[in-house]
């Protein structure tokens, strides 16, 4: 799909339709005109004797640490901004060796796991963290920037967005397309720390 003039095109002809409904991912946030983070999100199974049995997430070291079955975990390092969306799909060999070296410093049994898979992929997200779930132009809904949480955050947050179309349902302030991005990314957790202090 692209937008030419304010009309959503497909192959070459416009799309008539009573509303219009846009799951934007990484490649088209200039197809709705909001303003999104593009990042390559990855992650790595690794293996070892002994990992943690807590998820440990750790913003200064810039790793995080998900238990996943028996003697497996997934960890994560910092994310990377893009340009090209196509690019969120190369990493390097050496980068589960180093997030482990990053997980190592706070977690020395880190320094006996071993790799087993890695994956990564282009994410999106608002420049707050947050999704953008709602009403961009007449009739011309969206859904975006899930953060690389499609899966879990889709389902409630489509049927929102249905029930904004319908009438039924007000847009929520936190993820209107329309609200002010805050500077940098946040994540929600963050958010809420600045809203106690």
């Amino acid at each position: 799909m692209t937008s030419r003039g304010g009309r959503l095109y497909f192959d070459g002809s416009p799309i008539e339709a009573e509303a219009y409904f846009v799951a934007a991912g990484p490649w088209t946030p200039s197809l709705v005109k909001v303003d999104l983070r593009l990042y390559r999100c990855s992650a790595h199974s690794v293996e070892g004797e002994r990992v943690p049995n807590m998820i440990v997430e750790d913003d200064v070291n810039e790793f995080y640490v998900v238990p996943e079955s028996g003697k497996r975990a997934i960890v994560g390092g910092p994310d990377s901004t893009l340009s090209r969306p196509e690019d969120g799909f190369r990493y390097e060999p050496s980068e589960p060796y180093e997030v482990l070296e990053r997980v190592s410093r706070r977690m020395p049994v880190a320094e006996l796991m071993r790799p087993m898979s890695s994956w990564s992929a282009p994410c999106a997200s608002g420049p707050d963290g947050l999704p953008v779930v709602g009403e961009v132009d007449d009739r011309v809904y969206v859904i975006a920037g899930l953060d690389g949480a499609g899966l879990t955050l889709s389902p409630a947050l489509s049927r929102l967005l249905v029930e904004i179309a319908e009438g039924t349902a007000d847009e929520d302030p936190l993820l209107s397309p329309a609200r002010k991005a805050l500077d940098g990314p946040l994540e929600p957790f963050d958010s809420i720390c600045v809203g106690l202090s």
